[in-house]
């Protein structure tokens, strides 16, 4: 729970590029995160599907690991953005390698071009309110081709809390969730406090809304997976408390 200083610091998070202040933290935790190789990725690459030859446009991408990974699974033409700018001078400091980077923010997206699969890694609960999800949702479906499909990695609205560190970053509120409260997120190293940021809590049926007046004709909520080598390493019964109530969901939606 957020109490005293702390709460009042993270209010103060509540910034348009939050990321630019953490960016190096942020990318240094994830390439050490067993929750992103274990059950992000697995999980990821299944709803994205097979990318050969496809035109793909990664929003939210941060320093671009998904975006490189998007291209390294046969993607044609792949373009990365993000609004922090800081995560964009990481992305681009891994190399192209045929992706191309750009600096957005998804509330004022321009039209890039009529992609295949647009993907998101956690990008619709950072939506303040109820009419930026709409205007994220419209972005995302204009920049699709009549039939193409955005798949995202999102928050979970059904079990949006977690408190234990061995699946990633302990997520917690203040109080009882109403839709469009903030949830604080924390990455720990060792029992320090390494970096913290904000997100959005918002309903299931509020985002189909969003999905369906942005134009989208199919909406479907898929349950993440644990790779087998991540059940392998761990057994189980690590895993068995994530499943019961994971925090995050994916998400595919068809144009």
């Amino acid at each position: 729970m957020l109490v005293g200083a702390y709460k009042k610091r993270v209010i103060k998070m509540f910034v348009k590029n939050q990321y630019n202040r953490i960016a190096e933290k942020y990318k240094e935790s994830s390439e050490k995160s067993i929750f992103r190789q274990y059950i992000q990725v697995p999980t990821f690459v299944k709803l994205l599907g097979d990318v050969k030859d496809k035109q793909v446009l990664d929003l939210a991408c941060g320093y671009g690991y998904f975006t490189r990974l998007i291209k390294k699974n046969g993607a044609e033409k792949v373009i990365g953005a993000d609004s922090s700018s800081e995560m964009i001078n990481l992305a681009k400091s891994n190399g192209k390698k045929g992706i191309n980077y750009f600096v957005y923010d998804v509330l004022n997206l321009p039209e890039l071009g009529k992609f295949d699969i647009v993907s998101a890694v956690f990008l619709l609960h950072y939506s303040k309110t109820k009419a930026e999800l709409a205007k994220m949702c419209k972005n995302i479906y204009k920049n699709l081709k009549k039939g193409g499909k955005f798949v995202a990695l999102n928050n979970n609205p059904k079990s949006p809390l977690n408190l234990n560190r061995n699946y990633g970053g302990v997520v917690s509120a203040e109080k009882t969730l109403e839709e469009g409260d903030p949830l604080a997120v924390s990455f720990f190293r060792k029992d320090e406090r390494f970096f913290s940021f904000t997100e959005y809590f918002w309903k299931k049926e509020t985002y189909e809304k969003a999905f369906k007046k942005a134009g989208f004709k199919e909406v479907g909520w898929r349950k993440p997976i644990v790779s087998k080598e991540g059940i392998k390493r761990f057994g189980k019964n690590f895993w068995a408390g994530f499943l019961r109530s994971p925090q995050i969901t994916g998400i595919v939606c068809i144009k």
